[in-house]
């Protein structure tokens, strides 16, 4: 998931140049890092935990994003993250029928 997001926004958003690029790559390596060992250390029984802990990091990746990005740009990843979680949401709802 984190590297077809990656993939997304690095294919996706118009005038990225070679430093941000290397610096959005930097942020997704981080960003799997953390949620790894956020998952290898939740508590299996405290889903609420971990959703908040996963809240947590996607929301420090968000800013460190909005950080290197210009405001176009940043307004764009905003809108290929919302399609995305439609897309899984869709996914999800036709998985349980």
């Amino acid at each position: 998931m984190v590297a077809a997001e990656k993939k997304i926004i690095l294919d996706s958003i118009d005038g990225l140049n070679e430093e941000q690029k290397l610096i959005i790559n930097e942020i997704y390596k981080d960003y799997e890092q953390s949620m790894t060992t956020m998952r290898a250390n939740a508590d299996p029984d405290n889903r609420e935990a971990m959703m908040s802990g996963m809240t947590t990091i996607r929301e420090g990746k968000n800013e460190s994003l909005k950080a290197i990005l210009t405001e176009a740009q940043y307004i764009r990843y905003e809108s290929l993250m919302k399609a995305v979680r439609e897309q899984m949401g869709q996914r999800r709802r036709r998985e349980g029928e």
